[in-house]
This record gives structure tokens, C-alpha cells and sequence, in this order.
């Protein structure tokens, strides 16, 4: 028995000359930019963010608040799945 479909989907992907066919199948991920300025993804695979209320007035807050604003925290399980997503990792 000839299944229709498939034989259509074959004919659908033509491999360009010289291509090999897996580099044709699908279409590539493209990187969110936004998330990318945001977030860095460690080598074993957690996602750091950077820390907030850092930009300006730290002369005023407390040396022990200033050593614990310079840490950079990972996300949270979610919010990982979520960048690692978008970042195509």
C-alpha cells in the first residue's frame, strides 16, 4: 500500500545541488537578541542574570547590601526553561 502523503512531503523537500539533505530539513532557531543581552548561560548549563538596583546612588546603602549586589543570581527553574529556549540552548 503507497502512502500518499509521505511520497507528497518527500517531493515537497527538494535537496538543493551539493546539500546534503539533514542541513534542508528543518529551518534554523533564530537566538532571541533580547534575552541574550540579559542572561548568560554558565557551562554546566544555569542561566545568570544580572543583578538589579546596581545602576546608581550605592554610596548610600550599607557595605554589607553593596558585597551582596555584586553576586549575579541564576533564575529561577522556570524562568531557566523559558531562556534556555529562547536562547536556543
Amino acid at each position: 500500500m503507497v502512502n500518499y502523503r509521505i511520497l507528497a512531503r518527500q517531493r515537497q523537500r527538494r535537496v538543493p545541488p551539493g546539500a546534503v539533505p539533514s542541513e534542508v530539513d528543518m529551518p534554523k532557531q533564530k537566538t532571541h537578541k533580547g534575552t541574550a543581552k540579559r542572561v548568560k548561560v554558565t557551562a554546566r548549563g544555569k542561566v545568570k542574570r544580572k543583578m538589579s538596583f546596581r545602576g546608581h546612588l550605592l554610596s548610600g546603602r550599607s557595605p554589607k547590601r553593596r558585597r551582596q549586589l555584586r553576586r549575579s543570581p541564576l533564575l529561577s527553574k522556570g524562568d531557566t526553561v523559558k531562556a534556555r529556549r529562547a536562547l536556543c540552548v
